[in-house]
């Protein structure tokens, strides 16, 4: 008898399973030390790659920042409140987008195969995992700067098939970053680029709508 492959579902982290950043997290941190938040912004940005993948330092990272942005003395300054900046930065990513976290739970509990392929700094992902608990039931979350990878890097994305034993054609990769949605559909996957909730959770529901149907029927007959 055949047997219609089993459908999974990739998500990205940042901007798709949270919410927006929420810049206004480092404006006391920015008033205290006489700095703008354009400037802070656009070296946040510039360096970031390489903080995500692991490939530069977290102290270095933000002693180059804000020395960018204007503060003399930052590797002291750095030295000093390293823990604050790193506080700020989590911070500004708290929010959680409560359609895609529910969206995650229920595929969880249809027995829908999920994981996280993010683009993060090294351990951010054990602090997102204590934030948010609920989402430690995703068996397998590749955080790029554990990894020393990162998106759209190809081999970021072999590395999670090679451990999750995922196929590329049989995954729904979501992500809200066009160079990584590209990256990921020039491996295979079926992709989807997040523009908004709605059309998200319509898109990975249409995606797996046979494992999906039962447990909807049965949360409704509950009221």
């Amino acid at each position: 008898m055949n047997h219609d492959p089993v459908r999974t579902v990739l998500f990205d982290f940042g901007y798709v399973l949270t919410g927006p950043q929420d810049v206004s997290a480092f404006d006391p941190l920015l008033a205290e030390l006489g700095l703008g938040r354009v400037a802070f912004l656009e070296a946040w940005g510039r360096h970031r790659a390489g903080f995500d993948s692991g490939a530069t330092d977290a102290r270095a990272y933000w002693i180059r920042v804000l020395s960018e942005a204007g503060l003399g003395g930052a590797a002291d300054w750095v030295g000093a409140h390293f823990d604050r900046i790193m506080r700020a930065d989590l911070g500004a990513w708290a929010k959680p987008r409560k359609a895609m976290h529910a969206l995650a739970g229920r595929l969880l509990d249809a027995g829908v195969p999920v994981g996280i392929l993010s683009n993060m700094p090294p351990g951010a992902g054990a602090k997102w995992m204590a934030l948010w608990p609920a989402l430690d039931r995703v068996p397998l979350k590749l955080w790029s700067g554990d990894e020393g990878l990162a998106k759209p890097d190809p081999a970021f994305y072999a590395l999670f098939l090679d451990r999750s034993g995922w196929r590329a054609e049989d995954t729904l990769f979501v992500d809200d970053v066009r160079r990584n949605v590209e990256a990921a559909a020039a491996l295979g996957f079926a992709t989807h680029l997040f523009e908004g909730e709605n059309a998200a959770v319509a898109a990975v529901e249409d995606w797996v709508a046979p494992a999906l149907s039962r447990p909807r029927e049965r949360s409704a007959t509950r009221g």
